[in-house]
């Protein structure tokens, strides 16, 4: 294991334990309307970090006096090399991790002097380690059995993993527990993506979620994203994703940066 995994675990592990605490110590919140975010937006919503720092210790900082923003409808895709903080700063971005300094700014509400909550109830995610839950597939994706199939099948195609689904025994009322191991990681991956775009997200976040797919399906997949109307943060190795990004966001342990992507079309 990795100085850097063996800290983050070690530090995630503090976090969880915290976070019980609060919630067995803490009293109920009621949202005042600052405190709200709309679920309707046209074309999701804007973000700005204010120099966001995030360290373990004083002696290891993972990030440091970072900014940048994000208007409503706009692509940020994050790069930079392994252990440099890509997965932490969008921790950070949905309250799972605490920074150590810094603002982070949403529709001009400061989320972390308000309920979080709010915030992640406009945001569909996929990060590394989702998995599915027990159940449905149509449940995994809806979170409810009773749904239209016709919304559900709109994502799925966009995705490319509708006749896979509809191949099943069951189709999209086939249990996870069955054919589990019968899906490709690749195919999970493109399921956890129509949940995150089924809720309708003004604010969508991607921690490597088309690492598993090939070429061809990666291509599909990073062309439907890019249709979706919301503000979007993609977190890639891989080159596709730098076709559809307005900015790109260069994370590096000695120096970090925001720039636009002057050889994108959609980059004003």
């Amino acid at each position: 294991m990795k100085i850097i995994d063996f800290l983050m675990q070690g530090y995630m592990s503090g976090v969880h334990i915290e976070r019980i605490n609060e919630v067995i110590t803490a009293t109920p919140e009621t949202e005042s309307p600052a405190q709200f975010f709309s679920s309707k937006y046209t074309n999701g919503v804007s973000l700005e970090l204010n120099n966001i720092s995030f360290s373990y210790s004083t002696k290891y900082v993972m990030l440091s006096s970072l900014s940048f923003k994000l208007d409503p409808g706009e692509v940020l895709l994050i790069s930079g090399k392994s252990g440099c903080g890509k997965s932490t700063l969008v921790k950070i971005i949905l309250g799972l991790l605490p920074p150590t300094g810094g603002h982070i700014i949403c529709n001009g509400v400061n989320i972390l002097e308000h309920n979080i909550q709010s915030f992640r109830k406009i945001t569909g995610t996929v990060l590394q380690g989702d998995s599915l839950l027990s159940g449905s597939l149509l449940y995994n994706i809806s979170f409810d059995n009773t749904v239209s199939l016709d919304d559900v099948i709109h994502i799925t195609k966009g995705l490319g993993i509708h006749e896979v689904i509809n191949s099943l025994p069951m189709g999209y009322y086939s249990q996870v527990t069955d054919i589990n191991a019968f899906l490709s990681v690749g195919q999970i991956q493109r399921i956890l993506l129509a949940r995150a775009i089924y809720r309708k997200p003004a604010l969508l976040i991607l921690d490597e979620a088309t690492s598993n797919l090939d070429h061809e399906s990666e291509t599909q997949v990073i062309d439907y994203i890019a249709t979706i109307p919301c503000a979007k943060i993609i977190i890639s190795h891989k080159g596709e994703a730098l076709r559809i990004a307005d900015k790109i966001l260069y994370l590096d342990r000695a120096t970090s940066y925001c720039k636009s992507n002057i050889h994108n079309k959609h980059c004003s």
